[in-house]
């Protein structure tokens, strides 16, 4: 808009200033944006908005996107393709019921599912403590719901739980918090948790659970080792070994 324009307009509304602009097209999502962005911050007096400085980070706020860190739980069915090629319906019933249960689990540690396509599902956590609760309260559930079924049509679920930083996009996170989560399940046995190395510096002293060292492990696109842990459901344990070497953690 013209400046004449500008300033006669805003001569005819009530309580309203007018603020010339720098730059000539100032659409958030073209051209002299940034000049926009700081006006609305100054009017709305939040000192923790900012203008973006990188174009990266002008490329995540123009796209409604933000960074946070997150704890993220994957998980899949271990030989789902056999069950489905067995037998399709019973193998869909059981991944609904089980799915419904996992769901409340998750919601009863206050977390939410982020994606459920197939037989994977996701979910992610302000607590990273949550997360770990919320894996083994699903495992121990998933396998007394299991001891009633024939041995082929057990299904079970890996587990792998990671914290780590996220891009989110409306109700989806992205990153590589994300692909190492997925990594880290992959690893994990049928009926299984594994964790990533910044989980267990976080839970180390506060849950009473075993843990195995299964070493460092390559994560496509990643481009240091991650450290996994292996959690070691329903035992107790003391021993330890140098980091490095497979080894148990007793924590109280």
């Amino acid at each position: 808009m013209p400046f004449r324009l500008g300033r006669e307009l805003a001569a005819i509304i009530p309580n309203v200033r007018f603020i010339p602009l720098e730059g000539k097209i100032h659409p958030p999502h073209l051209g002299d944006s940034d000049a926009v962005l700081r006006v609305i911050a100054e009017f709305l007096g939040d000192e923790t908005v900012r203008t973006p400085e990188t174009p990266a980070e002008k490329t995540v706020v123009r796209q409604g996107l933000k960074r946070k860190l997150t704890a993220i739980l994957s998980a899949d069915v271990k030989g789902y393709s056999r069950l489905m090629e067995d037998d399709e319906e019973a193998t869909i019933r059981t991944l609904n019921t089980y799915r419904e249960i996992i769901s409340t689990i998750i919601q009863k540690h206050r977390g939410r599912v982020v994606d459920s396509t197939g037989d994977n599902l996701m979910s992610e956590f302000a607590s990273v403590i949550d997360a770990v609760q919320c894996a083994v309260e699903v495992q121990k559930e998933l396998k007394a719901k299991n001891a009633i079924l024939a041995e082929e049509r057990k299904m079970e679920f890996r587990i792998g739980v990671n914290l780590g930083d996220v891009v989110e996009e409306g109700d989806r996170i992205y990153g590589d918090g994300v692909n190492i989560a997925a990594r880290i399940e992959s690893l994990a046995e049928a009926g299984g948790i594994c964790i990533s190395g910044t989980v267990y510096d976080q839970i180390e002293n506060k849950l009473s659970l075993e843990y195995d060292y299964q070493g460092e492990q390559s994560v496509k696109n990643i481009s240091k080792p991650v450290h996994v842990y292996k959690i070691k459901m329903g035992t107790e344990g003391s021993s330890s070994t140098e980091k490095g070497e497979k080894k148990v953690h007793k924590i109280y």
